[in-house]
């Protein structure tokens, strides 16, 4: 099936040859922006086809054309490289919040992560009721990336498709970070993008928190099937965090089988006591262990790329 994402392989790679040289992202989003960049928090947005293709092949002209300028420039001389070079996330929220949620929840990691590290927060297209607990805390909409109880879920891979071609024309992007519902979207995106030959988001790390356990999209028309080591195997050959609770009165353990879907070699582990919940002010032990998690895993990534 022709999907949008298989077009933009080459303004994924343009844009990592402006960054390398040094190039302003405001002059690259000139040539190459596909869908609005105002707002950091992105709903998913069904675009036609022709238009990603049309607007596409303008882009790559008009940065071709941009880039014989600069080496057309004699004075420019040798545009230094930067070895240090920004991680992008993806991050797709909960059940029965938003994209505003969570980036408030994830305020302080990110904050500790450093400028170093940018963050894209997704709104999921399906209301829903709200997280228990939230709805005195934080304003709606609330919403959800997959279908409410009884809804079709042999839409699930077309969702999950769908979501991968956002991600490459919001792209690049380095890694995904998903919560609960989230984690699980973020951990299907990550393996339907590797069963592409080559993947075409490429994701190089997955940051997971409280993470419901991935189904098996090839069945899911037939049945739900969590994925499993012991039928599936390691899925997830690439860096990824874990940060999940032990126990617990609401959705206890959740986050433990994806654990055992992830190369062993590759993956950071924390386990906390406060529920289901990201690791926050309620406790500055678990905060700073969830830090240096990703940090490592951040690591690991820049390492293998």
């Amino acid at each position: 099936m022709f999907r949008v994402r298989h077009l933009v392989p080459t303004i994924i790679s343009l844009q990592r040859l402006f960054a390398q040289l040094g190039i302003p992202s405001e002059t690259f989003s000139q040539f190459t922006c596909i869908l609005p960049q105002s707002s950091s928090c992105l709903h998913p947005i069904r675009t036609r086809r022709h238009l990603y293709i049309s607007v596409l092949v303008d882009r790559v002209a008009n940065v071709a054309w941009a880039l014989r300028s600069l080496y057309s420039d004699s004075d420019k001389g040798h545009l230094p490289l930067h070895d240090k070079f920004e991680m992008r996330f993806l991050c797709l929220h909960g059940i029965g919040m938003n994209a505003q949620i969570f980036r408030s929840q994830m305020s302080q990691i990110c904050s500790a992560l450093g400028s170093d590290n940018s963050f894209v927060f997704l709104n999921g297209s399906v209301a829903t009721k709200p997280l228990p607990g939230l709805e005195g805390q934080y304003g709606g909409p609330y919403l959800r990336f997959g279908p409410n109880e009884g809804g079709d879920f042999s839409a699930v891979p077309d969702l999950i498709e769908d979501l991968l071609d956002q991600a490459a024309a919001e792209g690049p992007f380095d890694g995904i970070i998903g919560f609960s519902e989230g984690g699980a979207v973020a951990a299907n995106m990550m393996i339907m993008d590797g069963q592409d030959d080559p993947p075409w988001c490429n994701f190089k790390c997955g940051i997971f928190f409280c993470a419901l356990t991935p189904v098996d999209m090839t069945s899911i028309a037939r049945e739900m099937r969590s994925l499993s080591q012991a039928q599936d195997g390691i899925l997830l050959k690439v860096p990824t965090a874990h940060i999940w609770a032990e126990g617990g009165d609401q959705y206890p353990d959740m986050g433990r089988e994806l654990v055992d879907l992830c190369d062993g070699g590759l993956r950071e582990e924390v386990i906390h006591s406060l529920g289901h919940e990201i690791p926050g002010s309620r406790s500055d032990e678990f905060l700073r262990d969830t830090v240096r998690a990703i940090e490592r895993t951040i690591e690991r990534a820049k390492a293998l790329s």
